[in-house]
């Protein structure tokens, strides 16, 4: 995975939830030990990334550098949530001024 591309390349990661009591009724999903993991392997790629998620500390700590575009969204039971779009330092470099999260 950490192999030099030949040409660009993105990867695109939809997170998934980090833990919250209404989620672990519901779903079987990554624990934060899973995002942290995630999160360090996405930042040693070569290659563009871009991470969709919720707004976290986690995230927020880990992706510290990397562009952060947000919109306030309503997930399950209309509860009011901060989606956000993490892009790489290289990505972000390739689409700059070119990118509108609405």
């Amino acid at each position: 995975m950490n192999e030099a591309p030949t040409r660009p390349v993105l990867r695109y990661h939809g997170g998934k939830w980090l833990l919250a009591d209404w989620i672990v009724s519901h779903f079987h999903e990554l624990s934060n030990a899973d995002h942290e993991a995630l999160l360090a392997t996405l930042k040693q790629l070569r290659g563009m990334v871009v991470l969709s998620g919720y707004a976290s500390e986690i995230y927020e700590s880990a992706l510290q550098g990397w562009e952060r575009f947000e919109r306030a969204s309503n997930a399950a039971g209309a509860r009011a949530r901060m989606e956000v779009l993490w892009l790489s330092p290289s990505c972000a470099a390739a689409v700059s001024g070119r990118l509108e999260f609405a």
